[in-house]
């Protein structure tokens, strides 16, 4: 591992064990150098700030994710996926996705999944009209990030299927049923990111 790769890797574990033990908002640049013991001139030569290096960490766990996943998938598959994903780290997701920066991880995860959902839509909806497909998409997305931050907040345990379920359930039926039958070639999904 290269010297710049060593340098954010030290952060990027410095920020997740951090985030187990409390809200990004209260988190400061001198705690995270303190804890990985290097300059704050340092931390800025690989990120702007530390909600750069949240993103960063989302965005590198999603790739991974992709990374694993054959050829095609089902929205409802890579919804329980991402769903594993989460609470397999829901301490660190949970503590991030509560800060109220407008530059916080729920504005990426709202982005991230409009663009998801409507790569699927694309794909399979066709007799909805786009305006209508927009408004549902954002609606969706700004709903289900509210969800799983509260449930990821919580610390209360659930069960990955039963969430995918009803997160699919509150899609409308006139798209809903077409989007269950279509598959995204994985590669695709990063392609949105």
């Amino acid at each position: 591992m290269r010297s710049k790769e060593k340098s954010m890797q030290r952060i990027v574990s410095s920020v997740t064990e951090l985030l187990t033990q409390g809200e990004l908002d209260k988190l400061t640049i001198g705690d995270i150098t303190n804890h990985c013991h290097m300059t704050r001139q340092l931390f800025y030569h690989y990120f702007k700030d530390k909600y750069d290096v949240v993103a960063w960490i989302y965005k590198n766990d999603f790739q991974n994710l992709i990374d694993q996943i054959p050829d095609y998938i089902t929205y409802q598959d890579l919804l329980l996926e991402v769903l594993h994903l989460l609470k397999s780290k829901q301490l660190f997701y949970g503590h991030a996705l509560q800060s109220k920066d407008y530059n916080a991880l729920s504005t990426i995860m709202i982005t991230h999944i409009n663009l998801i959902l409507s790569c699927y839509i694309r794909r399979s909806v066709t007799d909805v009209p786009q305006d209508q497909l927009n408004f549902l998409i954002d609606f969706y997305s700004h709903g289900a990030v509210r969800c799983l931050t509260e449930l990821l907040t919580s610390l209360i345990s659930f069960h990955e299927d039963q969430l995918s379920e009803w997160l699919i359930d509150t899609l409308p039926y006139s798209i809903r049923s077409q989007i269950l039958k279509c598959k995204i070639k994985s590669a695709d999904l990063l392609v949105s990111f």
